[in-house]
């Protein structure tokens, strides 16, 4: 998967260079400009970028979804011995029956989590290994990743207060009543920029450290984040010639989307 996603970004970047160094060496030079290397550079950029979505289509990759409302996790693919399917027509089973366990891989010294239906035995295509991160030495992004798809399953209780949830609280009715209860702001995290809520992301995970995760005491939830963390909407990037300047010539020069 890294190399699908960055093979092509690479080759963009290394075919961006070489049209550097031609038109640096171009001016003290006696042959004349290749500009059929530039024109096919910025070409394979495009068609990276904008082709992209259509060989997907072509290859359907084998995923793994969770269904909140029903308690089901369902898979885009066929598994053998499979007894239950959703409205989609696509192989289910109950959340209750899956299980989670830490993987440690020898040559990288990473830990990874490892999802599965508990009858491995039986559905052994049921196993997912997650990467959480890139520099996964410790096993504390495993853990809160299990942790925060855990509290997403259990639709007894709201969603967790996240950024990546914040434009579908509303669809979620025990959420929507928590919401109207607690007061929350319409709109919060998207006040803020990227560069504010990874600083809230690295402070959240310096306090992840220090948590007793075999206590059975549950660690207190933060239900209000407005209340500690106010919004600095000054520190967003806006949509201005600069920013667009920059995204756009990193699209045609590394082929980035």
């Amino acid at each position: 998967m890294r190399a699908l996603i960055f093979g092509p970004m690479f080759l963009g970047f290394c075919g961006s260079l070489v049209v550097a160094l031609f038109l640096l060496v171009a001016p003290f030079s006696d042959e004349p400009f290749s500009w059929w290397f530039l024109y096919l550079v910025l070409g394979f950029n495009l068609t990276f970028l904008n082709l992209q979505p259509l060989w997907d289509r072509m290859a359907p990759p084998k995923l793994a979804y969770f269904d909140r409302q029903i308690g089901k996790v369902g898979y885009t693919f066929d598994i053998p011995d499979c007894e239950a399917r959703d409205e989609f027509g696509n192989c289910c089973f109950d959340w209750r029956d899956m299980q989670c366990s830490l993987i440690n891989e020898s040559t990288s010294q990473a830990f990874f989590p490892r999802l599965s239906h508990k009858n491995i035995d039986k559905y052994p295509q049921t196993k997912m290994t997650i990467v959480v991160t890139e520099l996964a030495q410790n096993p504390i992004y495993c853990l809160l990743f299990w942790e925060r798809l855990v509290r997403f399953m259990n639709n007894t209780k709201p969603l967790p207060d996240i950024p990546e949830y914040e434009g579908y609280r509303h669809l979620d009715s025990i959420t929507a009543e928590f919401d109207k209860h607690n007061n929350r702001p319409e709109v919060y995290w998207r006040d803020m920029s990227f560069a504010q809520q990874t600083e809230i992301y690295d402070e959240l995970y310096a306090e992840a450290y220090k948590i007793d995760w075999y206590s059975d005491e549950p660690h207190p939830e933060i239900t209000k984040p407005w209340q500690r963390w106010a919004p600095e909407p000054e520190r967003k990037q806006t949509l201005n010639w600069k920013y667009k300047a920059k995204r756009l010539f990193m699209q045609l020069t590394c082929g980035i989307p």
